[in-house]
């Protein structure tokens, strides 16, 4: 395969639990290629997926970094073995893409002593307010969810 038969000697496939967004990934500095839930929840994808990542594998062996990703040579190696070459693989089970409606909500950080307010997409819980700590109190903020207006 693509003039690298020690390809399968030297590459690793292992099991990752962790992987949430994707469906496989190589890694060149352990040259391993990680496996998802999402991998084996697929039915008749999983050769074009390891077809996918084998071949940044090929890549990583012939040239190294210096071609990009999913390039000419990438696209290349994967038509060699007879597949479509796609950056990403759709599946039934892939999360919806967020369509801009969605607006996620706004943190108030409030002073209950001076008032002072501060927004933020995520609570933050270190946050002082400044004049009060300035003033040697103890600045503590009190962190309400807003919504957001459309």
């Amino acid at each position: 395969m693509w003039q690298l038969p020690f390809l399968p000697s030297r590459v690793q496939v292992k099991h990752n639990a962790r992987l949430r967004s994707t469906v496989a990934r190589y890694l060149k500095n352990t040259r391993t290629i990680e496996v998802g839930p999402r991998f084996f929840s697929l039915r008749t994808r999983q050769i074009d997926v390891l077809a996918h990542e084998m071949a940044h594998a090929a890549i990583d062996f012939k040239h190294g970094q210096a071609v990009n990703v999913h390039g000419q040579e990438w696209q290349s190696f994967v038509r060699a073995v007879g597949f479509t070459p796609r950056a990403r693989l759709t599946t039934a089970g892939a999360r919806p893409k967020r369509t801009g409606l969605e607006i996620p909500p706004l943190y108030a950080h409030r002073c209950p002593v001076c008032h002072m307010l501060r927004l933020s997409k995520r609570p933050i819980k270190r946050w002082r307010c400044r004049s009060c700590v300035e003033a040697g109190l103890e600045g503590t903020l009190k962190i309400t969810r807003v919504a957001r207006e459309k």
